[in-house]
């Protein structure tokens, strides 16, 4: 009777000690097909420039999600503008948006008719998913768009276009993860 309950002690601590080291195992990065998963970010890019002109006639505006999901809304006073930052995936946001306004200064300072002033634009939005080991390598494009044109216009038509109010610089950008 001893000699069984001491079988069954063993066969029990066996049993338990096998769990144990299974469940300790290095193999938790392992996908039921045999391949390895990652551990994957949100990368969050948004980069635009504007024309003089748009600075000296327009409080011109970022409107964007950041990295916490919170739309932004922010007066830029610099040509070049970006924003980057990365996120866990299951930290990132579900939704994003980015677009730049610019609303008439008031009061307007002078325009000269005659004279040829920068109406330049050009943006580029990158939300992608990627694996975090590997920043060059994207999974997922949740939004991406890239423009650029370089115009200059006379200063009677810059009035023309102040006078209509709010301006889209850029058009609102949207993408879901």
């Amino acid at each position: 009777m001893k000699n069984s309950l001491l079988a069954f002690v063993a066969v029990l601590c066996y049993m338990m000690a096998a769990a144990v080291f299974t469940a300790c195992g290095k193999d938790d990065d392992k996908t039921d097909s045999g391949g390895s998963t990652q551990k994957q970010v949100v990368s969050i890019y948004y980069e635009f420039t504007v024309g003089q002109a748009y600075l000296d006639f327009y409080d011109v505006y970022c409107i964007y999600t950041d990295v916490n999901g919170v739309v932004q809304n922010e007066k830029c006073s610099s040509p070049a503008n970006y924003y980057k930052q990365s996120v866990d995936y299951d930290k990132a946001p579900s939704s994003y948006e980015f677009s730049v306004i610019g609303i008439p200064k008031d009061p307007l300072p002078e325009i000269d008719p005659d004279a040829s002033y920068d109406v330049s634009c050009s943006y580029v939005t990158s939300v992608c998913v990627k694996p975090s080991a590997d920043s060059d390598k994207t999974i997922k494009i949740i939004m991406g768009s890239t423009y650029s044109h370089t115009r200059s216009t006379k200063g009677s038509a810059l009035k023309e276009a102040i006078a209509k109010g709010q301006r889209e610089i850029v058009m609102k950008q949207t993408g879901t993860k």
